[in-house]
């Protein structure tokens, strides 16, 4: 494990439909969030402290962010969200984005940030730390192409 723990924030952004989603579906494919080896040593973990949403189409729309800390089979962008048994397996929790969560930045869009996480992580990787992770909208939102960036915070040991 690295003597040095660090703070680090690593940022997705997935491609998305520009059509209209339905409650429970996918939004974008599989994401990796991904900190470098320097950061996070084999066998070492940490903790997801935030999520921030940047949300460039402003729709503020209550997400369900499922965390793996193995590659599983994504779930088609747009489709109904059904990740398999042995998936699940692997999930490390879900990071819940409510309505609420949401601050205008006027004409540009919004951004939603949950603090607290507390969310446990470790790495099974020699180069990196990855966090897969897979979005699920429970509202109807039409989103503009690359219109969502999500950030993980996340402290390393």
């Amino acid at each position: 494990m690295s003597s040095n723990p660090i703070t680090t924030v690593t940022a997705v952004t997935p491609t998305i439909s520009t059509s209209a989603y339905q409650a429970n579906d996918a939004v974008g494919g599989r994401m990796t969030f991904a900190i470098p080896a320097s950061s996070a040593a084999v066998g070492g973990g940490g903790s997801v402290l935030s999520l921030t949403v940047i949300d460039l189409s402003g729709q503020n729309a209550a997400l369900n962010l499922f965390l793996f800390d193995q590659p599983f089979t994504a779930t088609a962008d747009s489709a109904v969200f059904a990740p398999s048994a042995a998936d699940l397996a692997n999930c490390l929790g879900v990071i819940q984005v409510q309505t609420s969560d949401y601050v205008s930045a006027g004409a540009n869009g919004s951004v939603a940030t949950v603090k607290g996480v507390g969310l446990a992580v470790r790495a099974i990787n020699t180069a990196a730390l990855l966090i897969y992770a897979q979005a699920m909208t429970t509202g109807t939102p039409t989103y503009a192409l690359s219109a969502l960036t999500f950030k993980l915070g996340l402290y390393t040991d």
